[in-house]
């Protein structure tokens, strides 16, 4: 009874002064100080005093989610590994994962508003990131990798490809951070921004997230910015907006980490959608189905990464040279044939132009050049496969199913 009633005493002199708890930062009552004394009985009670004493100038700084200078949502990390700059292992192997290297590295130079301590590498053989890498002397490894514990504070993934087991993402005190180029959930999967210049979005951002162990892209999001998707863009193009800013993003996050990851947020249930890997079969075109627009969307997507295709007598064909269709094809089509009746796949050289147009569900879309057996211009196909041909307006590209804007069957 009398340990109680020096303590309440004790209690009621740090309150009349504003003191707060030295371990969790909040406000001392009675129900907190007994709290204390139960966990500091058996003789300990110096152990107590301490407990609920002045607080140092230096812990007056810890937020309240911190106990004894560790943030108590990352119990194992030091005091030290609380703020910048910050111990980096960056994944990546593509250009657009070029772009946060590249920030990464020149941050790590700077003698002012430094967010990166040291950074090395976990890369492919032969692709962009290594060539880097190696040029700039920036310490390289192979997938997969083995982590000594505690010599990473974070890890920063752009691009990588592989899922990255809980054995690795333990070994960051912070986990590790995704930079993924679409507004998550929509669009997860390997290739993001084909599928959103594919499917005619106009709205895209970039998601920064913590990885899971067990599937791609289905992290909380830590930070997450809307863009607009430029018109008439391609993939390349989106890629390298989207890329820069990916790159400022992350030095935001770095900026103010703990934050961050406090205020991480889990995805969404709705709204989800997949992008999967391109393929071949992406690239071919359903005449019957397809519209001028969706074959632009469709070119504008592929056309740098894989040339769109359609069959000829049985043989492969690759469209190049995609181009806008004139308003008068219509009516110099009308003329050519005689006719206002056309079919899917019908082609039509325009000497005009020096185009080759091919009728698809709603209009012409028109092609300068393409590959059959070997690359040849517009003109060229017209005088091999078209003008001495008895059967011309017979004669038609073949559609092949490609999975494409869920119509097509």
């Amino acid at each position: 009874m009398v340990m109680r009633l020096r303590f309440e005493k004790r209690l009621r002199t740090l309150q009349s002064s504003v003191q707060l708890c030295g371990v969790c930062c909040n406000k001392l009552t009675t129900k907190h100080l007994f709290s204390r004394i139960s966990l500091s009985q058996g003789g300990r009670r110096r152990c107590l005093v301490i407990h609920i004493g002045n607080i140092s100038s230096s812990q007056k700084n810890f937020p309240a989610s911190q106990e004894n200078g560790v943030d108590r949502k990352f119990p194992n990390v030091k005091a030290e590994r609380q703020k910048p700059p910050w111990r980096i292992l960056f994944f990546g192997t593509d250009d657009f994962s070029l772009h946060t290297l590249k920030v990464l590295h020149s941050n790590r130079q700077q003698l002012d508003y430094k967010l990166v301590d040291t950074l090395e590498v976990v890369t492919k053989q032969k692709c962009s990131v290594r060539r880097f890498a190696e040029v700039t002397g920036l310490v390289t490894h192979d997938w997969p990798i083995s982590i000594t514990p505690e010599k990473f504070d974070v890890g920063v993934l752009v691009s990588f490809g592989k899922l990255i087991p809980s054995k690795v993402i333990n070994k960051f005190a912070y986990g590790i951070l995704n930079i993924h180029p679409s507004l998550l959930p929509r669009w997860r999967g390997a290739a993001p921004i084909p599928h959103t210049v594919l499917n005619g979005d106009q709205e895209t951002g970039v998601s920064i997230m913590q990885i899971l162990p067990t599937r791609f892209d289905q992290g909380p999001i830590v930070k997450q910015v809307k863009l607009p998707v430029p018109p008439g863009c391609t993939t390349l193009e989106l890629a390298q907006g989207l890329g820069e800013k990916g790159s400022q993003m992350i030095l935001e996050v770095l900026s103010d980490l703990v934050s961050h990851l406090d205020n991480r947020v889990q995805q969404s249930t709705e709204g989800v959608t997949l992008a999967h890997k391109l393929s071949r079969t992406m690239a071919y075109i359903n005449w019957e189905s397809q519209t001028c627009q969706q074959i632009d969307q469709q070119y504008r997507a592929l056309h740098e990464l894989l040339p769109l295709r359609t069959e000829w007598n049985g043989k492969a064909v690759k469209l190049l040279d995609m181009i806008i269709t004139e308003d008068d094809v219509e009516t110099a089509a009308e003329v050519f044939f005689k006719t206002k009746h056309f079919s899917p796949g019908q082609p039509f050289y325009r000497k005009k132009s020096n185009k080759l147009y091919i009728r698809c569900k709603d209009g012409w879309v028109g092609f300068k050049s393409l590959i059959l057996k070997k690359p040849m211009t517009a003109q060229d196909f017209d005088c091999g496969y078209l003008s001495k041909t008895l059967t011309y307006p017979d004669m038609k590209f073949t559609s092949v199913k490609n999975g494409l804007f869920q119509k097509d069957s």
